[in-house]
């Protein structure tokens, strides 16, 4: 799994953020997950087929830029279920039962 945070921003101001998303990439192909706020203050969480898809369906609504967070092409470790830092990472799951399922696929 190859997870790698995304935000949908305002083009003429970046720190205005629409909405904050992670692209994940599976062996059984791509989706992206997208976190914001309504005007009213209702959290909405959407799936999208891509953070790219994403910013092309937001943008119908407001102009927006994709902006992916710097540095964090990165993968899940099996390990600690964090991010991996590419100096200490576990990328192939243990033996025996991962002690987070979720993250073992």
């Amino acid at each position: 799994m190859t997870v790698t945070p995304f935000a949908l921003v305002n083009p003429d101001d970046q720190r205005m953020v629409f909405a904050y998303g992670m692209d994940i990439e599976l062996p059984s192909g791509r989706e992206a997950v997208t976190f914001r706020r309504e005007a009213s203050g209702q959290p909405m969480i959407g799936v999208h087929g891509s953070a790219e898809a994403a910013h092309r369906r937001f943008s119908m609504v407001t102009p927006l830029d994709l902006i992916w967070e710097p540095g964090c092409r990165c993968c899940l470790c099996f390990t600690t279920g964090q991010p991996c830092d590419d100096t200490t990472c576990d990328p192939e799951p243990p033996s025996g039962e991962h002690p987070n399922p979720i993250l073992h696929h």
